[in-house]
């Protein structure tokens, strides 16, 4: 759980913010409390993200009377210029969700964590991101002093009170970047830099590397030259900047920190105490022995050392790209008022030597004038749609980028993301998972287009809506299906091998997953001995009832429901020429096929597609059939055997499967 206090607040209208936090696009649509009601209640299928709204501390429930109520108390302070309304955020990891006595008792705590528990506020809970979040607009003037109540210092409160608050309901914990004793905390862009960016900040690789060196040139050191001597030996420049120092990286003009980050002894007041006066180092320093590498926060392989330095050259090339876009419009902009000017110079010369009146010369430079305003308004707008289209493809992040290459199926980038995922553990009922799950290796299956989150996490949607969730240390079933269960069991066998597998969930979800791995030879065991029973005996029942090969003129060809589609696809191919013919699969057909998809042809009956030698083959299959075919692509080869049994073809799956890291 993560709480922060946004500081945009509206430009410092509570009505504002409200409207906000209650997603509604005017104040006076909240002020209206028949309108909000209606938006609550969704009559008009406009409030999909905000599930409920709770008022605090006012004598009126509903929001718009309390949003009057707050705007009077307000205006009681007339006093105070400063901004009279906070904005709070907290937000929980993606698959968390706590219930609505928990929501009240971590708004009530952190209010109080930051001194404004009295305080009049509203808040809204909003569903319309990946992670379950809301909002709080609180009011700073306290209802009966009329005092103006800012919170200094606020953040780390609200962080102490989000682990205090993680202990008591059993949430996820969170990296708070709490300091450890004796050690400065990250300020906030290095902090985000690290949390988001996932990339090491220079105050922290000073901290780390220089910082020993500096300290003890502090120490023992004669002067300032030995502090200048110990900082470029890792590439960095001590120099004067306002009223104060920094340390910069050499060659840098935006790469810096202040030295009272790294410890307070090297701050300026301590080092011009015992040195006097700044001094700039008399010559030329020594060559460094370590630079700062802008490298990921993890490094934990020279693969991801090496998938850096890729994206170092993306990027730089997006920055390249980006300075000639720029020089490109300059120059065409610059040749522009040059071909203007020398066209409204020729035009009024032409003006000039025609044999006009006095007002019909005014007319003509009027109507010149007009065009040469409309043509700039032109070039404005075309100007205009060239910047918003450079501004619509940002600079990569190595967050954005690592998300991109693991939707490309690097599977290295998808393990990158994954060990900067700081939760302790996941939610979510339907899981699979495995002892010493990281050392699993990483999968991607890339024909299947999946979306890659920001923390790593994979997600697949299969065909009859079910949808996968490939996360670090498990396979999560998000939305239940024959199909997700199928892909989750696929995922989980090829992701932890011979490790047995834990299942999570519904006694339901556990008789699917246990009778797909029977049905289908799934190579796995499950560590519950109950599901591993039920397993082997459905894989006994199975062997037993199978039976000998059928004659050519199997049920297929007898099947109504079967013979009714054929009929019908054949009748359609006298108007469409394309479509092949078709007919019942027989065990005869027994060999390698291309899979053309799948459909449903009645209730409970499903057939699959398959095209050989010119013809369209059309086989009933059973539900968990249907499943594994739903992971396949159409014009992917299959072989069937005489049993009607579906085998992938080897080298198709080592083509789009996976890629084993």
């Amino acid at each position: 759980m993560i709480a922060k206090a946004s500081r945009r607040v509206a430009d410092g209208s509570f009505g504002r913010l409200a409207a906000y936090v209650s997603d509604l696009k005017k104040i006076g649509d909240l002020r209206d409390w028949r309108k909000t009601a209606d938006y609550i209640l969704d009559k008009k299928g406009a409030g999909e993200r905000v599930e409920a709204i709770r008022v605090t501390n006012c004598h009126y429930e509903e929001p718009g009377m309390a949003l009057a109520e707050i705007a009077r108390t307000q205006e009681k302070n007339t006093r105070s210029k400063t901004d009279k309304t906070y904005h709070l955020i907290v937000s929980f990891p993606p698959g968390e969700k706590p219930t609505p006595a928990q929501l009240h008792d971590i708004e009530d705590r952190l209010c109080e964590a930051i001194g404004l528990s009295d305080h009049q506020r509203i808040s809204a809970v909003h569903n319309d991101r990946d992670h379950f979040h809301f909002h709080v607009a609180i009011n700073k003037v306290h209802p009966q002093s009329l005092k103006t109540i800012t919170p200094y210092f606020d953040q780390p409160r609200l962080q102490a009170a989000c682990i205090e608050l993680e202990k008591k309901h059993g949430l996820t914990p969170t990296n708070h970047q709490m300091p450890e004793p004796g050690k400065s905390k990250l300020n906030g862009r290095a902090e985000a830099m690290e949390l988001q960016g996932k990339q090491q900040s220079l105050i922290q690789w000073v901290r780390d590397e220089a910082g020993p060196a500096l300290l003890k040139a502090q120490e023992t050191g004669r002067g300032w030259q030995d502090l200048h001597k110990a900082a470029a030996t890792y590439g960095l420049e001590i120099k004067p900047r306002g009223a104060g120092l920094v340390i910069a990286v050499a060659g840098d003009k935006y790469a810096r920190v202040k030295p009272s980050e790294i410890d307070r002894r090297l701050s300026f007041g301590a080092l011009t105490s015992k040195w006097g006066a700044f001094r700039e180092p008399p010559g030329p320093q020594p060559a460094p022995e370590r630079v700062y590498p802008r490298a990921p926060v993890l490094t934990r392989s020279p693969a991801t050392a090496e998938l850096f330095k890729e994206f170092q050259r993306d990027r730089q090339r997006a920055l390249d790209e980006r300075k000639t876009g720029r020089e490109i419009r300059r120059e065409a902009a610059t040749a522009w008022k040059q071909e203007m000017s020398s066209w409204v110079a020729a035009r009024r010369a032409a003006i000039k030597a025609m044999p006009f009146t006095a007002e019909g010369r005014k007319d003509a430079y009027a109507a010149l004038k007009r065009e040469k305003t409309l043509a700039a308004e032109q070039m404005q707008a075309r100007r205009a749609e060239e910047r918003r289209q450079a501004r619509a493809r940002p600079l990569p992040t190595w967050q954005t980028w690592l998300q991109d290459q693991a939707a490309r199926g690097n599977t290295v980038a998808a393990e990158v993301l994954r060990s900067t995922d700081h939760r302790q553990a996941e939610l979510g009922a339907a899981v699979l998972s495995a002892e010493n799950a990281d050392q699993a290796r990483h999968v991607v299956y890339q024909h299947l287009r999946p979306t890659v989150g920001r923390n790593g996490e994979i997600t697949y949607r299969v065909a009859d809506g079910g949808r996968v969730t490939d996360q670090a240390r498990q396979v999560r079933v998000d939305e239940v299906s024959v199909a997700a269960s199928f892909l989750a069991l696929s995922l989980a066998a090829d992701r932890f091998g011979d490790l047995p597998l834990a299942v999570a969930g519904s006694e339901t979800f556990k008789a699917q997953i246990a009778s797909l791995a029977a049905m289908e030879g799934v190579n796995v065991t499950f560590a519950d001995p109950a599901m591993e029973a039920e397993r082997q005996r459905q894989v006994r029942e199975h062997q037993a009832r199978q039976p000998p090969p059928p004659p050519a003129a199997g049920p297929e060809q007898t099947d109504p429901q079967l013979a009714a589609f054929i009929d019908r696809r054949n009748a359609t191919r006298a108007r469409v020429p394309d479509i092949l013919p078709h007919r019942a699969w027989t065990p005869a057909d027994a060999g390698e096929a291309t899979y053309q998809g799948w459909r449903q042809i009645g209730e409970g009956q499903e057939v699959l597609l398959f095209e050989r030698d010119g013809e369209t083959l059309v086989k009933p299959v059973s539900a968990a059939q249907a499943a594994r075919a739903s992971t396949w692509r159409i014009g992917d080869s299959v072989e069937v055997d005489e049993r009607g049994r579906l085998h992938e073809q080897q080298e198709e799956q080592e083509k789009d499967g996976g890629v084993e890291l």
